[in-house]
C-alpha cells in the first residue's frame, strides 16, 4: 500500500510540473511514467531524475525522422548517472540496444528505463546509476555500438514493406483470383509458368513443355521441388487442385478460367465425371493436359496463381488451411507465410525450400492493409516502399516527389446491370441508362490517367473504335426510357429505388454520384449510392445481389478472350450482370476453335458488337495503372498485363 501511495504522491508532482504537457498530450506524459521499469522506480525515482528524462523526451519528439534508418540519440551526464534517450522509426533498435546493455557490469540493477509509442516511432529512456566513470564511458559505448549495428541492419537488410487498400479474399489461389489476391498469392506459390521481366511466359515449376502438333496437348516435365514444410511436390498436386476447382461442388468465382481445359466446363456443371477433365499426372514429374481447342495462350493462362498447385494431405488434415495461420499454411513459392499480423496483415519471409531460393534477394515481405490516406504518410515516411497501383486506385492527392510509373489502359471501370433483377431484365432499360451517360466528361475528372471507354473491354483488346458513343445521347436515353416503361407496364411514380453499390477507391465514389445524379436528374427517378469494402462487394455481386455495382474489370492475360469469356456463360460467377446470349455464345465457340488469327479476332469483334449492343454492363472508362516505388526498390516490374512481381526484387543499400 505504501508503494502505491508513493507512486501516486510522484506522479501528481510529475503532472504539476509538466502541467503544459498534461493539457496537450497527457496521454503522452501517462505513457512515459507508467512503463517506467523496473515498476519500483515509479515510486522510488526521485522527481529530478524524472524531469531530466522527461525532458531529454520531449527533446526528441520535436526531431524530424525522415528515413527509416533516421534517429535521435542524446546523452548527458549529471554525477552518479547517465541519463539517454533514443528516438527511432524501427523498433527494431530497441532489441539490438538491449542486447549492447546487457553486457554492462550491473546492468540489471543500477539501469531505469522506459519505453513510448510516439506517432509512428519508438521512444526509449535510459537512467544508467554508477559511480565509476569507466562504467559510464562503457554505458555510452553500448549506446553508439547498438546504434550502429541497428543502422547497418537497416541498410543492408532485404525487406519490402507494401500496403494495400485491401487485403485477399483468400490466401487459397484457387479463390484468391481478384487482383489484390493475385498479387500477394503469387508471392507465395509458383505455378508451371511465370510472367516474365519481357512480359512473356517463361518455365517456371515446368522443367520442359511439349505440344502436340494439333495444339490441343501440353505435356509437361516438372523440375525436382519441394513445398514449404519440405514434402516433395509432384504433378499429383497440379491434378489435385485443377480438379477440385473444377469438382461441382467446390465453391469458386473463377472456375471459368479452367474451361479451355477438355471437359473442364461439363465436369463443373456436373454433367460428367470429374476423372474425365483432361487433366493427368502420370508419374511424380509428369503432368499432361488436354484442351477443347487451341488456346494460344494457354502457357500465358497457367502462370495465373489460380493455376497454382496444392498440398493434398494438408489440405486432408487441415481443411481451413489457408486461415488457420502460418503453422498449417504450406506453399512453393519464393516467400512463405511467416505470421499473421494482429492488426490486420501478413509478414512474409523468403522460403529455403523454393527450387530457386538462391536468386531470391528478399528475405522478408510486410503486407499491410491501411487506407490511402494513411498510406500516402506512410509512403512520405519510408515506411512502405509502393503506392499505387496494383495495391490500390493512384488517388489525385497522391504525391511523392519520387519518379511516377505508367502504364498501358489496362483497367476498364464498369457499371454493371444485374439483368436478372427487374427492371434491368429489359434491354431497353439498360439502354436507355447507358445512353445517358456522358463518359467523355467522366474522363476529364481524371485527365492524367483515363480515358472514356468505348467497350466493355480493355483498351488493348477491343476491336470497335464508335468514339461518338462516349458522348452518350441524352434526347434517346429519354425516348428509350419512356418506351421501356411503357413495355413493362411501369410509371415514373411507381418506379423502383434502384441501389448502386461501389467501393472506394480511385474515384469511384465521384463517378458513383454523377451517374445516380445523371439518371435522377434525366429520369425523374430516385437512385441512391451505397459503399462497400471490396471484400464484401465482390461475393454480393458474384452471388446476383444487387441491381447496378461498380468494377474496375482488368484481364490478366493480353488476350481478348479473357473478358469476352467472362459473359459468355450466366452461370460464371464473375459473370456479375448474369447476362448470356446464345448468338455470342456461337461466335466465341467459333473463336476458339478458330487456328488462323485474322479469323478468330474477327469472330472476336462479331462477340464485343453484340455485348455492346446488349448492355449488360456500362463500360464507363479506361484506367491506366500509375505508381511510384522508392529509389532503393529494384527488380520489381510490372508487365505489360498489368501483373506485379517482387520475385527479382531487392532492396539497394538505403
Amino acid at each position: 500500500g505504501g508503494m502505491i501511495l508513493k507512486q501516486g504522491e510522484l506522479f501528481s508532482q510529475f503532472k504539476e510540473t509538466f502541467s503544459g504537457v498534461v493539457a496537450k498530450d497527457q496521454e503522452l506524459l501517462e505513457n512515459f511514467f507508467f512503463a517506467l521499469t523496473p515498476i519500483e522506480s515509479q515510486a522510488t525515482i526521485s522527481l529530478g531524475a524524472l524531469k531530466t528524462l522527461f525532458q531529454l523526451c520531449l527533446e526528441a519528439i520535436g526531431q524530424e525522422l525522415s528515413k527509416r534508418e533516421s534517429y535521435f540519440q542524446k546523452i548527458i551526464k549529471r554525477k552518479n548517472f547517465c541519463f539517454a534517450i533514443l528516438r527511432s522509426k524501427d523498433r527494431s533498435l530497441e532489441n539490438i540496444l538491449n542486447e549492447e546493455l546487457n553486457k554492462l557490469e550491473n546492468f540489471s540493477k543500477s539501469l531505469v528505463k522506459t519505453q513510448v509509442n510516439y506517432q509512428g516511432t519508438r521512444l526509449q529512456g535510459l537512467i544508467y546509476e554508477t559511480t565509476s566513470s569507466a562504467q559510464q564511458k562503457e554505458f555510452q559505448k553500448s549506446i553508439d555500438r547498438a546504434v550502429e549495428k541497428w543502422i547497418s541492419k537497416i541498410l543492408n537488410q532485404q525487406e519490402l514493406r507494401i500496403s494495400f487498400i485491401e487485403l485477399p479474399l483468400s490466401l487459397d489461389p484457387r479463390l484468391g483470383g481478384d487482383e489484390y489476391s493475385s498479387n500477394v498469392i503469387k508471392m507465395l506459390y509458383e505455378g508451371l509458368t511465370r510472367i516474365s521481366r519481357d512480359s512473356k511466359p517463361s518455365l517456371a515449376l515446368a522443367k520442359t513443355v511439349e505440344i502436340s502438333a494439333d495444339q490441343k496437348c501440353y505435356t509437361f516435365k516438372l523440375r525436382p521441388s519441394k513445398w514449404s514444410d519440405g514434402s516433395p511436390l509432384s504433378a499429383y498436386s497440379f491434378e489435385y487442385a485443377w480438379k477440385k476447382i473444377l469438382s461441382p461442388s467446390f465453391y469458386t468465382s473463377f472456375a471459368y478460367f479452367f474451361y479451355p481445359i477438355k471437359n473442364a466446363k461439363a465436369a463443373k456443371a456436373g454433367q460428367i465425371e470429374i476423372d474425365k477433365v483432361g487433366i493427368k499426372a502420370i508419374d511424380d514429374q509428369t503432368l499432361i493436359v488436354e484442351l477443347e481447342n487451341p488456346t494460344p495462350e494457354f502457357l500465358e493462362q497457367i502462370a495465373h496463381p489460380l493455376y497454382s498447385p496444392i498440398n493434398h494431405n494438408v489440405e486432408k488434415r487441415y481443411p481451413n488451411w489457408a486461415q488457420s495461420g502460418e503453422e498449417e499454411y504450406v506453399c512453393n513459392g519464393p516467400m512463405k507465410l511467416k505470421s499473421l499480423k494482429s492488426n490486420g496483415g501478413y509478414i512474409f519471409e523468403k522460403n529455403p525450400k523454393y527450387w530457386d531460393h538462391e536468386n531470391v534477394k528478399l528475405d522478408k515481405i510486410l503486407i499491410s492493409k491501411n487506407n490511402s490516406e494513411t498510406a500516402i504518410e506512410m509512403y512520405k515516411n519510408d515506411e512502405i516502399d509502393w503506392i499505387g497501383h496494383p495495391m490500390r486506385p493512384w488517388e489525385p492527392y497522391f504525391s511523392t516527389g519520387d519518379k511516377e510509373y505508367y502504364t498501358k489502359f489496362l483497367g476498364t471501370h464498369w457499371c454493371v446491370f444485374n439483368t436478372q433483377r427487374y427492371p434491368f431484365d429489359h434491354l431497353k432499360m439498360r439502354q436507355a441508362f447507358t445512353y445517358a451517360i456522358n463518359r467523355e466528361e467522366i474522363s476529364r475528372l481524371f485527365p492524367s490517367t483515363t480515358m472514356p471507354a468505348v467497350t466493355p473491354l480493355p483498351h488493348i483488346h477491343t476491336c470497335i473504335f464508335d468514339k461518338q458513343i462516349v458522348y452518350g445521347d441524352k434526347k434517346m436515353a429519354v425516348q428509350l426510357f419512356e418506351e421501356a416503361l411503357k413495355e413493362i407496364g411501369l410509371t415514373h411514380k411507381n418506379f423502383p429505388i434502384i441501389t448502386l453499390y461501389f467501393s472506394r477507391g480511385g474515384g469511384r465514389e465521384k463517378i458513383t454520384k454523377i451517374l445516380a445524379q445523371t439518371w435522377e436528374e434525366l429520369f425523374g427517378i430516385s437512385c441512391r449510392v451505397e459503399e462497400y469494402p471490396f471484400h464484401i462487394l465482390f461475393p454480393k455481386m458474384s452471388k446476383g445481389d444487387y441491381h447496378l455495382g461498380m468494377m474496375n474489370w482488368k484481364a490478366w492475360i493480353n488476350d481478348p478472350f479473357y473478358t469476352l469469356g467472362a459473359f459468355q456463360y450466366r452461370a460464371n460467377r464473375v459473370n456479375f450482370s448474369k447476362w448470356e446470349h446464345s448468338k455470342y455464345q456461337k461466335f466465341l465457340e467459333c473463336a476458339n476453335k478458330e487456328t488462323i488469327p485474322e479469323n478468330r479476332i474477327g469472330y472476336f469483334k462479331k462477340a464485343e458488337g453484340i455485348l455492346i449492343q446488349e448492355c449488360p454492363v456500362i463500360p464507363i472508362i479506361y484506367e491506366a495503372y500509375r505508381y511510384s516505388h522508392k529509389q532503393e526498390l529494384q527488380g520489381a516490374f510490372c508487365s505489360d498485363s498489368g501483373n506485379l512481381d517482387f520475385r527479382w526484387a531487392s532492396i539497394a543499400h538505403r
